[in-house]
């Protein structure tokens, strides 16, 4: 489902780089929370665009944007990963939107994809404990009825508390020359093993998602 989405430009969304951390553990699952095109952008115009993640964990930084510049050269697109031009945990935080912007420039990209951790939450539920009954039993019919007595019951488990974790993305396609935004995705995964077994999946989502709305040729 689409709708209106109406943020500040590329600059903006700059300046928050050296306070997002973004700390990614595994999942299960990645939905799509929201959508949003500019349907008046022309279709097949960008090229060549700078993959941007904002993240504290170097680490971290590099798989997404490596997987996403993965994506983007299968279809023939030309791209470049932040870390390679412009560590993110290296920008100084009184002149960051400068240095990006002189860098978009000087490589002469025309979009910028910026991938974000936005909000979080956590599931409670509590699973009740329950009695185990072993034995078999057997109901006659014409109203008559035979139970066959039962082995003494097994212990009663213990009820127990589970929480699951959610953690919000935020994945924004910028016109490097406008510095408006021309696409927006935001998803919602559910924290469940390692971190290899996350990223490739939401990656692969979101770009599947982006490339179907033919921004790019």
């Amino acid at each position: 489902m689409r709708r209106s989405y109406r943020r500040g430009a590329l600059n903006t969304l700059i300046l928050l780089f050296p306070v997002v951390g973004l700390a990614v553990s595994g999942c299960a699952a990645t939905q799509v929370k929201q959508v949003w095109l500019d349907e008046a952008y022309p279709q097949g115009k960008l090229q060549n665009v700078l993959v941007l993640a904002a993240a504290e964990n170097s680490t971290v930084q590099r798989e997404i944007e490596s997987q996403f510049a993965k994506r983007f050269r299968e279809r023939g697109i030309k791209v470049t990963e932040g870390f390679r031009v412009l560590p993110v945990d290296q920008l100084p935080a009184h002149d960051a939107r400068d240095v990006v912007i002189a860098k978009v420039r000087e490589l002469g990209v025309d979009s910028v994809l910026v991938i974000q951790r936005d909000s979080g939450r956590a599931e409670n539920e509590y699973i009740p404990g329950m009695t185990i009954q072993s034995g078999f039993g057997y109901y006659g019919g014409a109203g008559v009825a035979v139970v066959a007595s039962s082995a003494p019951t097994a212990p009663t488990t213990q009820g127990y508390s589970h929480t699951d974790k959610f953690f919000g993305m935020r994945t924004q396609l910028f016109d490097a020359g406008t510095e408006k935004i021309v696409w927006f995705m935001r998803t919602e995964t559910k924290v469940d093993g390692p971190l290899q077994e996350q990223i490739k999946p939401y990656v692969t989502l979101v770009s599947q998602k982006l490339f179907n709305e033919k921004l790019f040729p």
